[in-house]
């Protein structure tokens, strides 16, 4: 059983992810083995489970994120096992950790492919990790499904999907919002950090297609004391909004110093945020001050029953809650959507990689998960639009639904 933790400041790690990460040496790495197949070009015989590989961050500064995608996994691996597997073949999950290191991620999923002899790999959940696993699962034409909203699959190696909203899809969604609701004048105040850069370059590109203004542009390093000068700057240009793309403890301080200078306008940091747990940590606060691009699960009390999503929802969220004693959010959704794709992969192309490949590519199917339908194509590797992403706002000390 993998132990939960709550530390407040793992929300910070979401938006880290993108840069680096860091190891914790006396981690038992491997978490699941197995003995593997004499013969794995035939792919798994009669009824013998048909092996997904998974390369998670367990430990070090992402294991939160690691521990919480594992548990959906497991909670759904053991729903598909109940109701007779993937065409008469249970599933068996083989979980490596990958310490947020690119260089283990590389060195599980040669072992995954090699060794373990697995027909897929989902994960890994970091950036550089999933470029890293990546580059392994290519070379031997693996199919591998990544959980990070970093990662951009490469259409050249051609054998990598995701299953987050990324950086640029969150972005253009604010965007809208901001359009459909007369938005014209935005403050922005991003992290001096790899993902800080990766978000300035998406809001000057959305900012002229939705036609919206940028009215200042500030920056803070992550270890900044205070960030009242670059707010009370953003103040003077008067915005309707603020931008900051960060999550965890420098977002709640954020928004904190905007009250005391009396910048009285929203600020959306990214959809890490849109939790139960960042609730916690920001604790009570004003109606209107914060809004986020989320998940549907985020508001899944508020959604009408007739929703494709909704049968879904209820029977993860209830089954998870048996399982792991408390409800899934966002973040859990990353897991159960990277194993229900493969889950229908396979059913629908069986082991052969190549037609796995093809089923992914062809967009043939719409597979409703957790934080959205995916509808995969040879150029949507992600298979989510930003139209997916819901806008909530913090109203009475919970998420509820704008838009």
């Amino acid at each position: 059983m993998v132990k939960k933790f709550k530390l407040p400041f793992i929300f910070i790690m979401i938006c880290m992810l993108a840069a680096a990460g860091c190891a914790n040496p006396s981690a038992n790495h491997q978490v699941e083995t197995n003995p593997a197949s004499d013969h794995p070009s035939a792919g798994p015989k009669g009824n013998e489970a048909y092996k997904i590989g998974t390369i998670l961050s367990l430990t070090g500064p992402a294991g939160w994120l690691g521990q919480s995608t594992q548990r959906a996994v497991e909670t759904l691996k053991k729903q598909i096992n109940e109701a007779g597997g993937v065409n008469g073949h249970p599933l068996e999950i083989i979980v490596y950790d990958d310490q947020s290191k690119p260089e283990e991620a590389s060195r599980w999923a040669k072992r995954l492919i090699n060794e373990d002899k697995v027909v897929m790999i989902i994960g890994p959940n970091g950036t550089p990790t999933s470029n890293a696993a990546e580059q392994a699962a290519g070379s031997a034409k693996i199919p591998m499904i990544s959980m990070s909203g970093g990662y951009i699959p490469d259409p050249k190696i051609g054998w990598g999907w995701a299953v987050v909203h990324s950086t640029d899809q969150v972005i253009e969604r604010q965007f809208q919002y901001f359009a459909n609701k007369g938005l014209n004048n935005i403050g922005v105040l991003n992290p001096n950090d790899a993902l800080g850069q990766i978000a300035d370059k998406a809001i000057a590109r959305y900012a002229e297609k939705y036609k919206v203004n940028i009215v200042k542009r500030e920056s803070f390093n992550m270890n900044d004391i205070q960030m009242k000068p670059q707010l009370t700057s953003i103040m003077s240009a008067k915005p309707d909004a603020v931008i900051s793309f960060v999550t965890g403890e420098p977002a709640v301080k954020v928004r904190k110093e905007m009250d005391e200078i009396g910048l009285n306008v929203p600020m959306l940091p990214p959809h890490s945020s849109a939790t139960q747990a960042f609730l916690d940590l920001i604790g009570k606060i004003d109606n209107d001050k914060v809004l986020a691009a989320g998940g549907i699960i985020t508001t899944f009390e508020q959604i009408p029953d007739d929703h494709p999503q909704k049968q879904v929802l209820e029977t993860f969220i209830s089954r998870f809650q048996k399982d792991h004693n408390y409800v899934p959010g966002y973040i859990e959704g990353f897991g159960y959507d990277a194993l229900n794709v493969a889950y229908h992969a396979l059913k629908q192309a069986g082991t052969d990689p190549q037609k796995i490949k093809d089923y992914l590519e062809n967009g043939g199917e719409s597979i409703i998960g957790v934080n959205g339908t995916f509808k995969f194509t040879k150029d949507n590797r992600i298979g989510l639009s930003p139209e997916t992403l819901r806008i909530v706002e913090i109203r009475d000390n919970k998420w509820s639904l704008l838009e």
